[in-house]
Formats: C-alpha cells, sequence, structure tokens
C-alpha cells in the first residue's frame, strides 16, 4: 500500500509541478462555465434551464481531456521519465496505474470545478427557472469524456506519440463519428460500422426511443450497448498494460 501512496505521490508532484497542467485547468473549466457566460450575456431567453445547457461546453471538454492525457502520458513515455519507475517500483504496471488515477481525479475535479462555475453564472446572470428532471444528457456528456479520454490514454502508451495520442480520438469524435453517421443513413451497408461505432452507441444508453431494432437510427438492445462502449474501454487500457509490461525503454 506504501508503494502504491509512493507513486500516486510521484505522479501528482510530476503533473502538478508542470505550468501545462494548470493551463489544462482553466480550459477544461472554462469550456463548461464559457458557453453559459456568453449566454446570459448575449440572449434575454426566459426557457427553464437545463442539464443539457449546462454541459453545452462538454465536447470541448473533452476534446481537451484528450489533449491532456495525451500529452501527458505520451510525453512522460517520449522523455524516458517513467524508466525511474521500472527502476524502483515492483511492477512496470505502478506508475501507469498511478497516472491513471491522478488524471481521472484531476479531470474529475475539473469537471465538478467547470459545472459549479457555470450554474453559478447562470444564477447570477440569468433568472430563469431549473429543470434538471432528465440527466440523460449528462450522463451521456460524462461518457463520452471517458471514451475519449480512454483513447487517448491507451494510443499514447502504445504510440509513445503525442500527435497520434491526441488526433486519433479528436479525429474520431470530430469527424470520423459524423462521416459514419452520415454514410449509414445513405448506405445500409455501412450500418455495422454505425453499429459498433463509441460515441452513437453512448446516448442509447441513457436516450429511449420506441424505435427498438437494428437499423440505422433505430435503438438497438442496451446489453449490446453496453458491450460495444465496454470493449471501447477495455481494449485500449488492455492494450496500453500489455505494451508497457514488454516495450524497451532504451
Amino acid at each position: 500500500m506504501n508503494t502504491f501512496t509512493n507513486a500516486l505521490r510521484s505522479e501528482t508532484i510530476k503533473l502538478t509541478s508542470l505550468r501545462s497542467t494548470w493551463i489544462y485547468a482553466i480550459l477544461l473549466t472554462g469550456t463548461l462555465y464559457g458557453p453559459l457566460v456568453l449566454i446570459g450575456l448575449l440572449t434575454n431567453s426566459e426557457e427553464a434551464i437545463t442539464l443539457k445547457d449546462l454541459t453545452s461546453g462538454a465536447p470541448i471538454f473533452a476534446i481537451v481531456t484528450v489533449a491532456f492525457i495525451g500529452a501527458s502520458i505520451a510525453g512522460t513515455i517520449e522523455e524516458r521519465m517513467h524508466i525511474h519507475a521500472f527502476l524502483t517500483q515492483p511492477t512496470r504496471h505502478l506508475w501507469l496505474i498511478a497516472r491513471i488515477v491522478v488524471s481521472t481525479i484531476f479531470i474529475a475535479l475539473n469537471f465538478i470545478i467547470g459545472f459549479a462555475l457555470a450554474l453559478l453564472a447562470t444564477t447570477i446572470l440569468m433568472d430563469n427557472p431549473y429543470d434538471f428532471s432528465s440527466t440523460a444528457d449528462l450522463n451521456t456528456s460524462l461518457l463520452f469524456i471517458l471514451l475519449a479520454g480512454v483513447l487517448a490514454g491507451g494510443l499514447a502508451v502504445i504510440s509513445r506519440s503525442k500527435i497520434v495520442a491526441i488526433v486519433i480520438p479528436i479525429s474520431l469524435v470530430l469527424i470520423i463519428s459524423q462521416l459514419i453517421q452520415i454514410a449509414a443513413a445513405q448506405i445500409s451497408a455501412l450500418v455495422p460500422l454505425w453499429l459498433i461505432e463509441p460515441f452513437s452507441r453512448a446516448p442509447q444508453l441513457f436516450i429511449q426511443t420506441p424505435e427498438a431494432g437494428w437499423g440505422f437510427g433505430q435503438t438497438q438492445p442496451l446489453l449490446f450497448n453496453l458491450a460495444i462502449i465496454t470493449a471501447w474501454i477495455v481494449v485500449p487500457v488492455w492494450a496500453a498494460f500489455a505494451v508497457n509490461a514488454r516495450r524497451d525503454v532504451g
């Protein structure tokens, strides 16, 4: 236990000692409260404020998360900073587990702070009522961020490249996912691609429609969606640990 605590302390010091970490913190929180400040200053809508409004910046939050995790983990490996951990810790996995824990806490804290500031902004700048009856958008946003972060971290360890770890997840979120949806809507043969694409599965876990089936635009079974999303989380994590255990660090 003391060894893991020391690993956590080491990874925390590494992250908090970097100026870029605090720049990421400002960007992450700003993506959530920034849009609400603009809306409060520029609009006079009297509609109720929902969790969808408060998490409208979540897609950008996910992109910044990718940049943070991809750059921090790949940067550590590129600069060979993990070699010391290999020499001083009882297992190669310990530094990576500690980095995952510390990064997850960092991202979670920034989301909580950003969400709280977004709520504060609406309280100060708007007189609109609140309607938090539906949590689907909040849950979907959190799952999007988790998926993007896991992909970035996995690719960072596998590729040892900041560019690969950042560009591929962002491309999947912003471009590839959208292209797959557009193509699947027009070509039925491409529907299987849409069925295994994680960012199309995520909303279906929380937004159920009466159109159940296997066609494009329909809702697939809950267990199927869970299996696809779980695979997209488990495979990058497993691959990262497998590569970390076997790769030559010289």
